[in-house]
């Protein structure tokens, strides 16, 4: 009986412990998500991966100079896909406007909430 209330209260604790990491990933705790930073970049790549397709450009910025940002989707593929994106729908050398919420410790990432392309 002892062995099982262990196995039991163990489970718990693992399900417990899994799903707060599980929910710290997706509120996205690395982003401010109450600002908005707006960058017309160049793409470099589009990575169409899971769990979040990304997206690296290269940015002029005033003091750095040209840098390149990751920037991550609010989805991977099978959500994008819906919101009718496809891995061609960014190639490098696209010039694209973001919108999105900036990385909390300043680098140069963010995490996408709107896309302007040049097409408008």
């Amino acid at each position: 009986m002892r062995t099982r209330l262990a196995t039991v209260l163990a489970s718990a604790i693992a399900v417990l412990v899994f799903s707060t990491l599980l929910h710290a990933h997706h509120v996205a705790s690395m982003f401010d998500m109450k600002g908005l930073i707006t960058r017309k970049v160049i793409v470099t790549s589009f990575e169409w991966i899971n769990p979040h397709a990304m997206i690296l450009a290269d940015v002029k910025h005033d003091k750095a100079g040209v840098q390149e940002e990751a920037t991550q989707t609010r989805g991977g593929p099978n959500l994008l896909t819906k919101a009718v994106w496809t891995k061609d729908t960014l190639r490098p050398g696209d010039q694209v406007t973001f919108i999105g919420h900036p990385a909390k410790d300043g680098a140069y990432k963010m995490r996408l909430a709107k896309i302007v392309l040049a097409s408008g």
